[in-house]
Order: structure tokens, then sequence, then C-alpha cells
């Protein structure tokens, strides 16, 4: 891609690369490293046509989110819709799109407060849940 000098990255991100949750800590840190390796390649392709981007999307009701009881938000996106909107976000150049206002307030508060402090709380949120357990 580089050497045609065009192209598209895709990654999926998740809200739990910006907050620490004990009982999900492999599926953190493994969204943690995606957005991370997706920054420096942004970075890496900012003098070429190639865009990388990074999607952060809601609460989306998939297999895994139903197999896993995250499923019991009704206000969960609908797969379908949520591919459509990355989509056109990536086909944009748009290196972060949030799936709404509250994805990017979830993000930028995760940012700002303690680390221990979000801990705490999206461990009780995820407990409350009842989310498996990844170890």
């Amino acid at each position: 891609m580089i050497q045609g000098n065009e192209g598209r990255i895709l990654m999926l991100g998740s809200l739990a690369a910006f907050q620490p949750i004990p009982v999900i800590a492999s599926y953190c840190g493994t969204k943690a490293f995606v957005t991370n390796y997706t920054h420096s390649l942004i970075n890496k392709l900012r003098d070429t046509k190639v865009t990388d981007t990074l999607l952060v999307p809601e609460e989306t009701n998939t297999a895994g989110a139903s197999d896993s009881k995250a499923n019991h938000m009704e206000s969960a996106d609908d797969p379908r819709h949520v591919a459509q909107r990355d989509y056109e976000a990536m086909i944009k150049g748009e290196h972060r799109p949030y799936g709404s206002t509250k994805v990017k307030l979830m993000v930028d508060v995760g940012q700002i407060i303690l680390n221990e402090i979000i801990t705490d709380v999206t461990r009780r949120l995820i407990e409350k849940a009842q989310l498996i357990v990844d170890f």
C-alpha cells in the first residue's frame, strides 16, 4: 500500500482499550494494543495516501456479546448499522470515528480519571452485568 501510495486500513478497537477492567483484563489489554498500534500507524502513514481507521463502536449486538451476557443492553447497535457507519468513516479517511457522543465522552473520561477509580467502577459494572471472566 505504501509503495502504491494508496489504501485503507481498518482496525477494530473498543471502549475497553481506554478503561482497565479486571474481570476482562486480557480483552482490555488486547484492545489497548490495537489502539496504540493503530495510532503509531496513523503517524507513520501521515505523509502517504494510506489511511488507518480505528473503530471505537458502541455496544454492538453480536454473537460474542450474546455469549458473554453483555447483550442485556437493549440499546446495543445492530452490527450492520455499525459496519456501514464505520466503513463510510474509513472511506472518508477518518482516523478514530466514535459511534456516538456517548462513546467519545466515555473515552475522554477514561483518560482523565485516575485508573484506580475507573478500574473499580468498571469492575463493578461488568460483574453486575455477569460477563464472563477471562482468567
